[in-house]
């Protein structure tokens, strides 16, 4: 939808000039009609709570056990579909398990594989 509007170009003692100028006014469209893919509800990460020491420790000690019952190379996505959580909350809990020698792990990016060491 095409909007006509009137702008002033005056700057200092200059005689006011008016232009016309065209503006598109966006109408709302939902962000799939955008061409971008839409925001994931991530209704996991709600039960989990990683901003407390405790909170932390429960989820690592809850990521570790479902790796080791599974007894072998376990990803990323397999561990929070388990295990709950967003991204940022499975990646710092595999780095501290990784950090304190409890878990390994082979491959990169997509690829990377978690196993109880």
């Amino acid at each position: 939808m095409l909007v006509e509007r009137k702008v002033d170009t005056s700057a200092g003692n200059r005689p006011v000039k008016s232009a016309s100028v065209k503006a598109a006014v966006s109408s709302p469209k939902s962000s799939a009609k955008m061409g971008r893919p839409a925001k994931r509800d991530d209704a996991d990460s709600e039960s989990v709570n990683t901003r407390t020491e405790e909170g932390r420790t429960a989820y690592d000690d809850a990521v570790f056990s479902f790796v080791q019952e599974n007894g072998g190379r376990v990803s990323a996505n397999q561990i929070r579909s388990a295990c709950g959580g967003n991204g940022d909350q499975c990646r710092k809990s595999t780095a501290r398990l990784l950090e304190s020698s409890r878990l390994g792990y082979e491959g990169v990016a997509r690829g990377t594989k978690y196993f109880v060491l």
